[in-house]
């Protein structure tokens, strides 16, 4: 059986599913290829994906049955490209954390300490300054990385100033600032903050600027 995901890691296929809520054929077609899959990790988002699927189909149903409804589904933010994409494009991650009726779902994470961190990547009250940081995410974005944790997650990675490159560093960005946007145990504004500031930065200097990417239109 063809599998058109298999190229990507689990949580960029998390990414794809929550770009894509309402698209019964792209949630299957992640539940299938999360079939082959067996990590803790794997079966978690599995179950996230299955919810999509479920609330995608039960949308659907009530269209079906109100065919002049307005009702809008839980997850009814969809974010496409304005056109045909070059190749490697890929739809610019967001922070917005919101809850659903299944809580607040939170991006997974197998490595407690990964490669932002053993770089210096650090933001927040005992973080580093901006231009810093800046600095060292260009130097992630360019160069060869360390080995810092399995080969799967290397991989993850991608080669040096390519799209996959970018994408990977984005959405762990981004991940890290939702997850922090949900945590209720202490004050992470400041942390946000500058992670979003970050985010705006790889995306005006790489995304826009290197690859020329077009920002992602979000329909209402």
């Amino acid at each position: 059986m063809a599998r058109p995901h298999r190229k990507y890691s689990a949580n960029e296929l998390k990414e794809i599913a929550k770009k894509n809520p309402s698209s019964s054929e792209i949630l299957q077609s992640i539940l299938d290829e999360f079939s082959h899959r067996k990590s803790r990790r794997a079966r978690r988002i599995k179950d996230y994906v299955k919810l999509l699927l479920a609330e995608s189909e039960k949308s659907k149903r009530v269209a079906q049955a109100s065919p002049n409804s307005t009702r809008r589904s839980l997850f009814s933010t969809d974010i496409q490209p304005k056109q045909k994409e070059p190749d490697g494009w890929f739809p610019w991650p967001l922070t917005n954390a919101p809850a659903t009726k299944f809580g607040y779902l939170g991006d997974v994470f197998d490595y407690k300490d990964g490669l932002l961190s053993y770089v210096g990547y650090k933001v927040g009250h005992n973080g580093e300054r901006g231009q810093v940081r800046r600095e060292i995410l260009d130097c992630i974005f360019y160069k060869e990385l360390p080995n810092v944790c399995s080969k799967e997650y290397m991989e993850e990675w991608g080669d040096p100033h390519s799209p996959n490159r970018l994408m990977k560093l984005a959405n762990a960005i981004a991940a890290f600032a939702r997850n922090e946007k949900r945590n209720r145990r202490g004050d992470y504004s400041k942390a946000v903050q500058e992670r979003e500031r970050d985010l705006d930065y790889l995306y005006r200097r790489y995304y826009k600027g290197y690859f020329k990417f077009n920002w992602p239109r979000i329909k209402e």
